[in-house]
C-alpha cells in the first residue's frame, strides 16, 4: 500500500499504481468572471465557466442563455459591419 496524496488537503491510502480518483468537491479556484464553479476539484486550468447568461455576439446582437465562458459567439444574423478586407460588408 502506497500513502498516496491527492490535493494538498487530502490523502489516503490506495494500492501502488491505482489510478487517480476522481474528486468529489467542489472544485474553489475562483473563476475570472466571478460565477461559482459547477465543477469538481480538478488538475489543470479549470474548463470555461458554463453559467448561462446574455451576451453579444461578434455582430452586437444580443443573444440569451450562452455559457460565460464562451467566445467568438456567432448568432448568424447580417450584421452590415464592414469586413477585415474594407470592401465587403456581413
Amino acid at each position: 500500500m502506497c500513502l498516496w496524496k491527492i490535493f494538498d488537503s487530502t490523502t489516503t491510502t490506495l494500492p501502488c499504481g491505482t489510478p487517480s480518483l476522481p474528486c468529489q468537491h467542489q472544485c474553489s479556484v475562483p473563476q475570472p468572471c466571478c460565477h461559482v464553479s459547477s465543477h469538481y476539484c480538478h488538475f489543470g486550468d479549470c474548463p470555461p465557466c458554463s453559467v448561462l447568461i446574455s451576451k453579444k455576439c461578434i455582430g452586437g446582437h444580443v443573444l440569451r442563455n450562452i455559457p460565460c465562458g464562451s467566445k467568438d459567439i456567432r448568432c448568424n444574423n447580417h450584421c452590415g459591419k464592414l469586413r477585415e478586407c474594407g470592401m465587403h460588408v456581413c
